[in-house]
């Protein structure tokens, strides 16, 4: 009996400590600071739809070594057929990212931030919830560092650009990386708001 109840202490002490949503794969424990203006986006807070119609500045407080970068956002509740069951909708995906020397400010923090030129697998595309239950979408940002990608594992990628149903774990898992995710976050948007 003891030991069912430290499980489950541990299983939520761990879900509380994740940047990503519960049972979200692959989690991630290290912020990935994203903000839409001067409006951090972080922790599941709830911003207005306008807030996030452009592409976000993203970063982490801390340096990252590698010499390679891609994120992803995805929308995780997407209204199906089938409630309460959800889908997914990709919102965003954007490799060859490289990591900056300087930093950048969000709100009172220091942000070590990214460059590329390269073309977006899928190009930013803002939050817009139906007004179908779900009301609240949580969209979840991750970053995922490429560096040692294979030539399999960039064309493994590519399926991202299928936006509708994309199960972001399974690319990742088919492309290398599903080990490789090095900070995530999320935040939420209501219809209506």
């Amino acid at each position: 009996m003891q030991r069912s109840a430290l499980v489950v202490l541990l299983s939520q002490a761990l879900a509380a400590w994740a940047k990503t949503p519960d049972g979200f794969e692959p989690a991630s424990n290290v912020d990935l600071i994203v903000a839409y203006g001067g409006q951090p986006a972080l922790d599941g807070v709830n911003l207005p739809k306008s807030t996030t119609a452009k592409q976000p500045t993203f970063g982490t407080a801390e340096p990252l070594t590698g010499k390679s970068y891609a994120i992803i956002m995805v929308d995780i509740d997407i209204p199906t057929n089938n409630p309460p069951n959800t889908g997914t909708f990709l919102h965003w995906a954007q490799t060859d990212l490289t990591p900056q020397t300087t930093t950048s400010n969000v709100g009172d923090k220091a942000i070590h931030t990214f460059s590329t030129n390269a073309q977006a697998i899928a190009d930013y595309k803002g939050p817009s919830p139906p007004a179908r239950e779900p009301l609240t979408h949580r969209y979840v940002s991750i970053l995922v560092d490429t560096s040692d990608i294979t030539p399999e594992g960039t064309t493994a990628l590519q399926a991202l650009s299928q936006r509708g149903g994309v199960q972001v774990n399974d690319v990742l898992t088919q492309a290398g990386l599903a080990n490789k995710v090095v900070a995530g976050n999320f935040f939420t948007v209501t219809n209506g708001q």
